[in-house]
């Protein structure tokens, strides 16, 4: 295959390593000064320049707004293109680890007849290594909603590529179901009154041991029943209200820069979490001597998990799953991992129902963004001299959705306890009027 990536970015150098060096003929990049130099050692290049000299590559979309390329796209009737956000998290993290391809590589095996569901750039590369690995070519199922171009576009540069139904895979006596790109709908698949299990190998996070830290197995259901308060560093926290919690004992979960409050409060939550590579990057230095009893830090920044670090300090496992289009993913067993959903607060409030609490009260979420389209600008409880976090408005507020989701259904309350800001999608509570209520 051959392929352009659209975006020589971050994102666009995180899917580059996951493709043979010699598919990738070169990046498509919207901003004039990067035109014409290298990224990841290849050409950048404008979209015009696409459509003359490289038109016969897939585009794989790295850009975070991918809706506004796919208009542009589909404006000039180019449908050869791949979503990154159709990838596992792996094809996602902050660097790249091969750990995910090295599972599937060891599970393939020559005895089996697959069937791969999906027709996504991961499920071209799962077809790569089955007919690498074994010498078979399996058949893939494309899934609901792909152009009939794309598929027609696939065919031509890959001939070997056979294309099939699930009908299909009754009549040809298909052993195993390989899902590439997760749908409710074919999680179990009924042939000859025999249950067939689709296996999932978009997301292998409960599978892979890699990602499994027993360490944080003893934190489920530690505090089954209560309540906890979930800090977080908006700019409505004040260091009156973390007083106030200290006074009546909460237990608290915070994140990211709450030590900048530490000096002015003597406050501290049991437990705190980082997990973006960027923080741990940026304030590993602090986070290093941060007197707190339980440290959950994501796997994402190789150079900080290299050093040593006190027993307190937990590594966890992180998995990405970027999209403007679906709910984020909860996870039930944080000892394998948590999902993203754009805002630490999602990560906490996973945390929070892996350990047992029953009410849940944010605090300092303010959801307040500012700046036009795309990514929006967001200011915390100390003074600042600019604005310099980046926060994604729509991914935010579909992982607050999730949560109340999965709070629902489990029986679970959260509640908003912050002064002010636009988070509407959890009960509204007067943080003063709390400690009148019996705990």
């Amino acid at each position: 295959m051959k392929y352009v990536i659209w975006g020589a970015g971050e994102r666009g150098g995180r899917i580059f390593p996951h493709l043979e060096e010699n598919e990738v003929k070169a990046f498509i990049d919207v901003d004039e000064n990067k035109v014409g130099k290298k990224y990841c050692g290849k050409k950048i290049i404008d979209f015009e320049e696409y459509k003359e000299k490289y038109s016969d590559c897939h585009i794989i979309i790295s850009y975070v707004h991918e809706d506004e390329v796919i208009s542009v796209l589909e404006k000039e009737h180019i449908y050869k293109y791949f979503l990154m956000t159709e990838c596992p998290g792996e094809f996602q993290e902050s660097y790249p680890r091969d750990i995910l391809k090295k599972y599937i590589w060891d599970y393939i095996t020559k005895e089996k007849k697959y069937f791969i569901y999906g027709c996504t750039l991961y499920s071209i590369m799962v077809f790569e290594w089955i007919q690498k690995k074994t010498g078979i070519i399996p058949a893939i199922i494309p899934h609901k909603n792909i152009s009939d171009q794309l598929l027609h576009s696939l065919k031509i540069e890959m001939p070997n590529l056979i294309f099939s139904t699930l009908e299909d895979f009754e009549k040809e006596g298909g052993d195993e179901l390989l899902l590439t790109i997760e749908d409710e709908f074919y999680r179990t698949y009924q042939r000859n009154d025999e249950k067939i299990y689709i296996t999932n190998i978009y997301d292998c996070s409960n599978n892979i041991q890699q990602y499994f830290n027993p360490l944080i197995e003893k934190f489920k259901n530690i505090h089954k029943g209560k309540r906890c308060f979930i800090v977080a560093t908006g700019p409505s926290l004040r260091i009156e209200d973390l007083n106030i919690l200290d006074c009546h004992k909460e237990i608290c979960i915070s994140v990211n820069s709450i030590w900048r409050a530490f000096s002015d409060t003597v406050w501290r939550p049991r437990y705190y979490l980082a997990m973006d590579y960027r923080a741990l990057r940026d304030w590993g230095d602090v986070i290093e001597h941060i007197d707190i009893p339980y440290l959950f830090l994501g796997d994402t920044n190789k150079e900080y998990w290299m050093k040593d670090h006190d027993k307190n300090h937990i590594k966890h496992h992180f998995i990405y799953e970027y999209t403007e289009k679906r709910y984020p993913k909860f996870s039930e067993d944080f000892s394998r991992g948590s999902y993203m959903g754009s805002t630490i607060t999602y990560n906490a409030i996973q945390l929070a129902v892996y350990m047992g609490f029953q009410e849940i009260y944010l605090l300092g979420v303010d959801f307040s963004y500012s700046g036009g389209n795309g990514d929006k600008k967001y200011a915390h409880f100390y003074k600042e001299e600019k604005l310099t976090a980046t926060g994604y408005e729509q991914q935010v507020f579909l992982s607050y959705m999730s949560a109340k989701k999965y709070a629902d259904e489990h029986s679970i309350k959260i509640y908003n306890a912050t002064r002010g800001g636009k988070l509407e999608v959890f009960e509204r509570v007067d943080f003063d009027r709390i400690w009148n209520s019996n705990k």
